[in-house]
């Protein structure tokens, strides 16, 4: 289960989770169980704009990541009022955005490891 915490919540949850037999060189997958937690519809598991990846931590160990795709920090674009010219300069910037809610409580997760 990841863990957002209580409000004002976080954009990232990290938890350890024992696999017996998993080792350096098995695939790891994490992903939302649409299943209802005691802060969660099984709806909003499936409405959260969240990506989810399993990661090998040690013999017997993975960590899952939680993260809320609306807090990605967009990439650079060119800004929209520089001169037209053969030879762009390089300016750019970040587009605006409004900060995203954070994520509260607590979501399920399934995994899988080969």
């Amino acid at each position: 289960m990841l863990d957002f915490g209580a409000f004002p919540g976080s954009n990232v949850a990290i938890v350890d989770v024992a696999a017996a037999g998993v080792i350096s060189t098995s695939a790891v997958e994490a992903w939302i169980r649409p299943v209802a937690s005691a802060d969660h519809t099984d709806a909003d598991h499936v409405a959260a704009p969240m990506k989810v990846v399993g990661q090998y931590l040690s013999d017997n160990n993975i960590r899952i990541f939680g993260i809320n795709q609306n807090d990605v920090i967009p990439p650079l674009e060119p800004q929209p009022n520089m001169a037209k010219s053969s030879k762009p300069r390089g300016q750019f910037v970040r587009p605006a955005r409004q900060d995203s809610p954070m994520f509260v409580g607590q979501f399920n997760v399934w995994w899988v490891w080969n």
